[in-house]
Order: structure tokens, then C-alpha cells, then sequence
């Protein structure tokens, strides 16, 4: 099964959030992200693994260990024609809280190459499984009301993918 490690936001950034989300799903007619209850992260790393109970043993050492951070959303982009996005700054505290989480985790777990530097481009996901024509209005849509955003990262989790459902999280160190 396949799984992602993710940061969540505070309430007010996961509101605005969900309000490009929303917008994206009205315009485009894609529903996915909001039928499917997937909420506003950014995936820090991901993995398969048929038993999860040993990640999940490891993710609570990290309790504490990560705190919680400032980060700016600064545009909108897309991997075309399927994804549409919001893209933070790439600064310290997001690199070092990535790398906190990948450091514990390949202890115990082979960690997928996509979420891992160089390759690692963190992102918000507002609308996937687009077709071109529903990828296209609602990028349009979305950069046309987009201001950046400066919110806060509050909460570190695990969800099950495809489908999703989240499996634990922890507040991090205020």
C-alpha cells in the first residue's frame, strides 16, 4: 500500500486553501479533491509498505522534534494537464522538516525517489485528475484571483493513498 508523510496548516491558511480548492472544483467541474476529502498538505515523503504500524511507531519518535513553521505560497502552477497547484517558498524550515521526516524514515522504509532532493518539488495540489479542458479553466480561474499566502504549518501526518484516508498526525512543537 502507498503511503504519504504530509504537513498540515493552521485553520486560517487551510480556509483560504480550500477556498482555491473549491474554486477550482466549481470552474473545472472536477470534483475529486473535495469528494475524495482530501485536505490542503504538502507530501514530504512517501512510501509502500504492506504494514504501516512500524512507520507509525517511527513517526512518534519524531514528536517534538519538528516544529511548527511559517511558510509563504507564493504562485500558482500546473503539471500539465492533470495537477494545479500552489507553490511555497522553498526555505529552511520547509527543507529542514523534510529532511527531518526522510532522515527517520529511511531507517525503516525505502523512501520514493519523487519526494526525495533534487527531485522533491513541494507543492499544495488545489484540483488533480484533470482532463486538459478542466485543467485549463481552472488555471485560469485560480491565477486570476490568486494573492500569495503566509500562513503557518501546525500538524504532521500519514495518509493512505489512492484511496485517501489519513491514518494519524501530531501537533508539532509550538
Amino acid at each position: 500500500m502507498d503511503y504519504a508523510v504530509v504537513l498540515y496548516f493552521d485553520n486560517e491558511t487551510d480556509n483560504i486553501i480550500r477556498q482555491y480548492m473549491s474554486l477550482a472544483a466549481d470552474v473545472s467541474g472536477n470534483r475529486y479533491m473535495m469528494d475524495n476529502h482530501i485536505p490542503p498538505h504538502i507530501t514530504v515523503a512517501a512510501f509502500s509498505v504492506d504494514d504501516v504500524v512500524p512507520v507509525l511507531s517511527e513517526m512518534l519518535g519524531l514528536e517534538g522534534k519538528i516544529a511548527q513553521g511559517g511558510i509563504v505560497l507564493e504562485s500558482v502552477g500546473s503539471f500539465s494537464p492533470n495537477v494545479i497547484y500552489l507553490q511555497p517558498s522553498l526555505d529552511s524550515y520547509l527543507m529542514m522538516a523534510a529532511i527531518e521526516v526522510r532522515q527517520a524514515l529511511s531507517r525503516i522504509v525505502a523512501l520514493d525517489p519523487l519526494y526525495t532532493p533534487p527531485r522533491w518539488f513541494p507543492h499544495v495540489s488545489l484540483a488533480v485528475k484533470l482532463t486538459q479542458a478542466e485543467h485549463n479553466e481552472a488555471l485560469a480561474a485560480v491565477r486570476e484571483r490568486f494573492e500569495p499566502i503566509s500562513g503557518g504549518v501546525v500538524r504532521l501526518g500519514i495518509m493512505k493513498c489512492n484511496p485517501f484516508r489519513p491514518m494519524a498526525n501530531w501537533a508539532l512543537r509550538g
